[in-house]
C-alpha cells in the first residue's frame, strides 16, 4: 500500500488538489504497478517549510510504499517533481521526496 504524505508551504486550490490526486494515483499505478484500490494520499497545505533558510515555495513528500521495487523510485521521483512544479509552481530544487519501503501494513483488519 502506498501512502503519500505531501506537505507544502502554500495554499492549494480544489482544482490543484484534484490534479495532484489524479496525477499521483496514475503515476504510482504506472511506475510501481500498485493498484489504485490500495493508494492513500494526504495533502497538508500551509506547512511552515523553509528551504535553505528561505521562505520559498517548497514541498516535502513522504512516499511510504510496501513491497516496492526501489528501481522505480527514480522515475517516480522525476514524475512527482514535475507534477508539483507544473501544478503548484514549486521549483524542482525545492521538492524533497523521502522514499521509505515499509515492512508491512494492515487494511480491513488484515495484516500484509
Amino acid at each position: 500500500m502506498p501512502f503519500i504524505v505531501s506537505r507544502v508551504n502554500q495554499r492549494v486550490s480544489q482544482d490543484q488538489q484534484e490534479k495532484l490526486r489524479e496525477g499521483l494515483v496514475e503515476k504510482i499505478e504506472q511506475t510501481l504497478g500498485k493498484p489504485r484500490d490500495y493508494i492513500m494520499l494526504d495533502l497538508q497545505e500551509g506547512s511552515p517549510l523553509y528551504v535553505r533558510g528561505k521562505d520559498e515555495p517548497a514541498a516535502y513528500i513522504e512516499a511510504n510504499i510496501y513491497g516496492a521495487n526501489p528501481a522505480g523510485f527514480a522515475k517516480l521521483s522525476q514524475e512527482i517533481t514535475k507534477m508539483y512544479e507544473d501544478i503548484l509552481g514549486i521549483p524542482a530544487n525545492n521538492v524533497f521526496i523521502n522514499f521509505q519501503d515499509i515492512p508491512g501494513f494492515s487494511i480491513n483488519g488484515n495484516y500484509m
